[in-house]
């Protein structure tokens, strides 16, 4: 898989602002918790970002690795949230989990990898490091919202994931939460990095900091596999 750096490490201040005007109720993790719980479990997350993830449920899990492809994320993430001995981090490629078989009862990918066509050498490395009955549980965007009059055409490529997921044994739950901007200045930075100038102004015309937004968690169980 070709690796590209992550815009968050070159732009932490529009990170900073996504991070904060995401579902900030919580009501995904606490479905995300519902679907496949963390305590007591060994846990892996792929694309963990500056960790907030990771260090959110390690207080629970009996041990958390973040994992992301960028090596500057890493660095954030041990900057942020010290590493000890229940949450370490490492630099790795969901296409190369430097982790022996069978290591983790659950993995969490959070807007990261995005799995769909073409992901499936990711999908057959999370199968390996999970232990048998262990889970995989994936945050996508779902669209059909109010955030998606944003997008550009390049995003609604959460249209096609359902099929995709659904060939692969996933089950999928829809959270119904929102984008909340902290002001129409960071929104306007934001919306336009990320989905250009028609974006922010669409934004503009409409003046409003809250937008319905609808973000989908596919999971599924792994089994025993059948060259054990």
């Amino acid at each position: 898989m070709t690796y590209y750096p992550f815009w968050g490490a070159q732009r932490p201040h529009l990170y900073d602002i996504l991070q904060r005007s995401a579902d900030p109720e919580g009501l995904i993790f606490e479905a995300l918790g519902r679907v496949s719980p963390w305590r007591g479990r060994e846990v892996l997350e792929i694309g963990c970002g500056r960790g907030d993830f990771s260090s959110r449920i390690s207080a629970e899990a009996a041990r958390v690795v973040g994992t992301d492809a960028d090596p500057r994320m890493i660095a954030l993430a041990e900057e942020r949230h010290a590493p000890e001995d229940r949450l370490q981090y490492r630099v790795a490629d969901v296409e190369r989990l430097p982790f022996p078989a069978d290591s983790f009862d659950a993995v969490y990918a959070l807007w990261a990898y995005f799995f769909g066509a073409g992901c499936e050498a990711g999908l057959d490395e999370v199968g390996r490091v999970l232990r048998p009955g262990g889970r995989l549980a994936i945050v996508q965007n779902w669209g059909n919202d109010e955030l998606s009059y944003l997008w550009n055409d390049a995003e609604f490529r959460c249209l096609d994931w359902p099929g995709w997921f659904n060939r692969h044994g996933f089950c999928h739950h829809v959270v119904d939460t929102s984008w909340h901007f902290p002001d129409i200045d960071s929104a306007i930075r934001l919306v336009g990095y990320l989905w250009g100038a028609e974006a922010s102004h669409r934004l503009t015309i409409r003046d409003e900091l809250n937008w319905g937004f609808k973000a989908a968690i596919f999971h599924r169980a792994f089994g025993i596999r059948l060259d054990m």
